[in-house]
């Protein structure tokens, strides 16, 4: 997740170093986190996780990244061993239901 600080003011992160721990206490801003000195973000300090702990509880730490499992081999199962129905079988219905359909016009029609 991105997160942005207010920059151009006393209240801004400033440069975050790269292997720091934080603690940063941030709001939702649309896709991205907006945080900023003044609302307490700063160096992640034993006195201050005790300080924020004591105060909140334990927070959200980063997870460990996933570890790459190959996926399993799929099984399959047969569901039915039995032969398709015949296409007569099949378009029976739909038969059915043009001549019922050719039938009901011709009545409309006479009563018309």
């Amino acid at each position: 997740m991105e997160v942005a600080s207010a920059a151009g003011t006393s209240c801004g992160l400033g440069r975050l170093e790269v292997e720091r721990a934080y603690v940063v206490f941030a709001t939702r801003g649309g896709a991205r986190l907006e945080s900023e000195q003044c609302t307490g973000t700063g160096r992640a300090t034993p006195a201050l996780v005790a300080d924020v702990e004591r105060a909140l509880g334990p927070g959200n730490q980063v997870p460990d990244p996933p570890v790459d499992q190959p996926a399993p081999q799929p099984e399959y199962t047969r569901v039915d061993d039995s032969e398709p129905p015949e296409f007569t079988r099949l378009a029976a219905p739909g038969g059915a239901m043009v001549l019922l359909g050719l039938l009901g016009l011709v009545l409309f029609r006479k009563r018309a």
